[in-house]
């Protein structure tokens, strides 16, 4: 089960609908000088272009050239389609960036796009500038985010809030964050996922100072969210079969039981069938959930699949 796959309309569909279009031919009413939106419409940059186009049908181009990548794969600059040489560049669907050389070759494709509306993206880099950020996240249409870490993300050297991240993606469903730091789980965070839309969220290594327990119960007020842990060797095993264990005992019906996944199958048999009990009982009474008829086990080895293929 891949989010990052979604239905959009064709090329051809589009190019149907913009056939039909008729492009004003004088400028809406303002307080700017007719030759002055002219001027706007005529010198505007690739970038300006899109950004005027958005505001009113009088900025459409008859020609606008640019190349649209639906999906864009970067490995340490090294792409599967995209040269140096594009220009006026749209990515429209899917973007995964891992750049181990740091920010640098980043930059120079944010600064070679002029339109991004992505529905999934992944990003293994270094450190990003928030500005950037907002571009990739500003159709708004964002469903599926993974990342190595929310604090790489840095606005005039100081790290972006966690929760700061939720209000630029509306539409998320699906939120994978490797490498859990301490401060991510804010309050705050918890809040904005409470308020959110949000229907997975995997978490993949955690510090051994992460609560994890106090931070699932804050999350069981969202009883639908569907939460996946992975745990490294590192975790003290002892605590995750213990909360695991309490769990069982008190029956907990009351929301999704979270999915829990440890080094080397450390959670014995007996304990993955209860917990698949608990879950069976609460998706017995929520039908339209996106996850009733989804087989554990094969959740699990999915998302884990999915990380590797992302990061390793």
């Amino acid at each position: 089960m891949n989010s990052c796959d979604s239905t959009e309309p064709t090329k051809e569909d589009v190019k149907k609908i913009a056939s039909s279009l008729k492009i004003p031919k004088s400028p809406p009413s303002s307080n700017f000088p007719f030759d002055v939106l002219k001027y706007m419409k005529e010198n505007a940059n690739p970038k300006q272009a899109v950004e005027l186009m958005r505001v009113n049908k009088y900025f459409l181009q008859r020609e606008f050239r640019f190349k649209d990548y639906g999906k864009l794969t970067v490995v340490d600059n090294m792409f599967h389609v995209y040269t140096w040489d594009d220009r006026n560049v749209a990515i429209t669907g899917e973007l995964r960036i891992k750049d181990s050389y740091g920010y640098y070759f980043f930059y120079r494709l944010v600064c070679n796009t002029v339109l991004c509306d992505l529905r999934c993206l992944v990003l293994n880099i270094r450190y990003m500038d928030y500005e950037d950020f907002k571009f990739l996240t500003s159709s708004g249409n964002l469903k599926d985010l993974s990342m190595k870490g929310l604090s790489k993300i840095r606005n005039n050297g100081k790290i972006v809030p966690s929760e700061i991240i939720l209000d630029h993606t509306p539409l998320l469903r699906k939120l994978t964050i490797i490498d859990v730091a301490t401060s991510i789980m804010s309050s705050k965070f918890v809040e904005k996922i409470l308020e959110s839309d949000l229907q997975r969220l995997v978490l993949f290594r955690f510090p051994k100072a992460f609560d994890f327990e106090l931070m699932l119960t804050s999350l069981r007020k969202k009883p639908t969210l569907c939460i996946i842990l992975f745990f490294d060797k590192h975790y003290r095993r002892n605590k995750v079969n213990a909360y695991i264990d309490k769990l069982i005992a008190e029956n907990v019906t009351d929301s999704l039981t979270p999915y829990f996944e440890t080094p080397c199958s450390e959670i014995s048999e007996i304990r993955k069938k209860a917990l698949d009990k608990l879950r069976s009982n609460f998706l017995q009474h929520h039908p339209d959930s996106v996850f009733r008829n989804i087989q554990h086990s094969t959740l699990l080895k999915e998302t884990k699949q999915e990380i590797e293929d992302q990061y390793y």
